[in-house]
């Protein structure tokens, strides 16, 4: 699950690790905790090059009659699921994220090797919202919850942004594309924040 992302590494990093031709200098800005309903950063794919998007977290959908914010998909199922069918793939810039131990309550911050890692997101082009795919966790990360974000490495971004259905399904895909070494876990609190 990913309830809680952060985003603090220098523009001129999220300007490199993707490509991006844009002048962000003076709308980006670091954010050490974003909530779902927040504004996010999103990569798509548009023409052969890549496009920074600025759209809301979480989903509108309608559930047994009442809305309700999708925040998180499954990689498991979000081919093979109608709610999925017309979003996009794009990728979300990160720098970590924040997850609860799900016994002691206490929150950790997690983050890769590098300043930024992305998220696998879908996004809804008809709202201007994203959400993020989640897979099982690795067995380093278990302890703390039984899901995380899925993490696209660099050399998968492309791949992932041009999908518009995976043929091969999703388990063809999630093997490696959590082994970027999510080592840098540190525990904040023994409190729900």
């Amino acid at each position: 699950m990913c309830g809680r992302f952060l985003l603090d590494a220098d523009y001129e990093a999220l300007i490199e690790r993707y490509q991006i031709f844009e002048d962000i200098q003076g709308i980006y800005e670091k954010k050490i905790e974003i909530f779902p309903s927040n504004r996010v950063w999103a990569i798509i794919e548009s023409g052969q090059q890549q496009k920074l998007l600025s759209l809301i977290w979480g989903i509108t959908a309608t559930i047994r009659q009442r809305e309700k914010q999708i925040i998180n998909g499954r990689w498991e199922t979000f081919d093979s699921k109608p709610f999925f069918k017309h979003f996009m793939p794009c990728l979300i810039p990160a720098s970590g994220y924040y997850e609860w131990h799900r016994v002691t309550k206490a929150k950790y911050v997690i983050k890769g090797e590098s300043a930024l890692i992305s998220f696998a997101g879908l996004y809804d082009p008809r709202q201007g919202r994203v959400l993020i795919l989640t897979c099982d966790a690795t067995p380093e990360l278990a302890g703390i919850h039984e899901r995380m974000p899925v993490i696209v490495p660099p050399e998968e971004s492309k791949r992932w942004l041009n999908e518009r259905k995976l043929e091969e399904g999703p388990h063809a895909y999630a093997p490696q594309w959590y082994t970027e070494n999510l080592s840098d876990v540190e525990q904040l609190s023994f409190f729900n924040n």
